[in-house]
């Protein structure tokens, strides 16, 4: 509801509807200045991802070890991820003739992990299914690229520009040169909300008894900047099948434009939007999307935002405590793995080439204290009080003409 469409209407208002209108406006002036992509990464949930482990009958052996590793993700304090995980018995199930149906598609023998987007109601076919294995298990809920992806953002970055590959290498190369062009653009055009207030600075005021607006305070202490780069990743790589499966089922037709690059960007606890994808890889497109991620978060509810979260394995709370820490060291191997995959496997996941090309960075400093920050503040208690007065002055003279 726009406040200029009531205004001509005012003079049918009982004076408590009249009040709510004048502290909506306070609210308006108001509005939230923290950046989307910090508010998502501080503020925001990451959703679950349904995840099933399917058999006939009860899970055994292997399939029952990867269950429960999966299972105790759930709550795991020191690198949990954002899962649910139950067990299926397709003999006994009620939605047994749903996940009959999906086993048929895919193709996948028994024991066997489902893996769904955050709130699928199953209608669709899995995000991921495969065997039920550790290493299975393993790759689901982490990957090199993610880990990359994760340490810039836990740097400050503003968002990640994940390149797909198509296959043809003079077409991904064009695309990913002109990347780097679009983002030093955006870089240079685009300015952080005003009025963003550092964890730092906000400790210290709230200790010398100032009053601070506590929605446009910032929740860590990660440096904020505007800041963006590129990753690129082939299609091919068996380590990221499961999270380039994610990203291929973020729209229906996807899989069908596979021939041409993509660019995903990517933002919070590892949020992605919708890619641009060939000729829409332009400046113009590409400033829009920097735009809406760098811009003020004027709507706070995650589910009227575009994009979906991905699978993460990390406790990013704890991360952005102590962001100065490696990434590697918050992430403790997932117990049974290393008796699963060989040494050679464990080698190449390690060693994985990342192409990574940062484009310098544009470091914008905390804000200053100052009374400029607190000014809305104060134009909204003016709002207020002058509204007050209107209301006395109106009763005032409805009185005097019922007199």
């Amino acid at each position: 509801m726009h406040l200029k469409t009531l205004t001509p209407r005012l003079y049918l208002f009982p004076i408590f509807q009249l009040l709510a209108v004048i502290f909506l406006s306070g609210t308006i002036v108001e509005a939230c200045q923290v950046p989307v992509f910090r508010y998502a990464l501080e503020r925001w949930k990451n959703d679950p991802y349904q995840v099933f482990l399917i058999a006939e009958g009860e899970l055994k052996g292997e399939a029952k070890e990867t269950f429960d590793i999966l299972r105790a993700l759930e709550t795991d304090e020191t690198a949990p991820a954002n899962v649910l995980v139950e067990p299926v018995n397709i003999k006994v199930d009620q939605d047994a003739v749903l996940f009959q149906k999906h086993l048929e598609e895919q193709k996948v023998e028994l024991p066997a992990i489902f893996v769904y987007y955050p709130d699928d109601k199953l209608t669709f076919p899995p995000v991921w299914s495969g065997a039920a294995t550790i290493k299975n298990a393993n790759a689901i809920v982490e990957s090199p690229i993610r880990r990359e992806i994760m340490s810039r953002i836990l740097q400050g970055e503003s968002a990640v520009w994940l390149m797909v590959e198509s296959g043809n290498r003079e077409a991904d190369d064009a695309a990913f040169a002109k990347m780097k062009e679009y983002l030093k653009t955006a870089e240079k055009e685009l300015e952080l909300p005003e009025g963003v207030i550092g964890a730092a600075r906000a400790r210290e005021a709230l200790a010398l008894g100032q009053f601070i607006d506590e929605t446009n305070v910032l929740d860590s202490d990660i440096e904020l900047k505007l800041s963006f780069s590129r990753l690129r990743m082939s299609r091919d790589s068996a380590l990221e099948s499961p999270f380039l499966e994610m990203l291929m089922h973020m729209e229906s037709d996807l899989k069908e434009l596979k021939d041409k690059p993509m660019f995903f960007p990517m933002f919070g606890k590892g949020r992605a939007l919708e890619p641009l994808i060939g000729e829409g890889i332009d400046e113009d497109n590409v400033l829009d999307y920097c735009a809406y991620i760098t811009g003020a978060c004027s709507c706070e509810v995650k589910k009227q935002n575009p994009g979906i979260d991905l699978l993460t394995r990390l406790d990013w709370i704890g991360a952005m405590e102590g962001s100065e820490i490696v990434l590697e060291k918050l992430l403790p191997p997932m117990e049974g793995v290393a008796v699963v995959l060989g040494q050679k496997e464990r080698d190449q996941a390690e060693s994985i080439p990342i192409e990574i090309d940062i484009v310098p960075e544009v470091v914008i400093g905390e804000p200053e204290y100052t009374k400029k920050e607190s000014s809305g503040t104060s134009l909204a208690w003016l709002f207020v009080i002058v509204g007050f007065v209107g209301v006395l002055l109106v009763g005032s003279i409805l009185s005097g003409k019922k007199s």
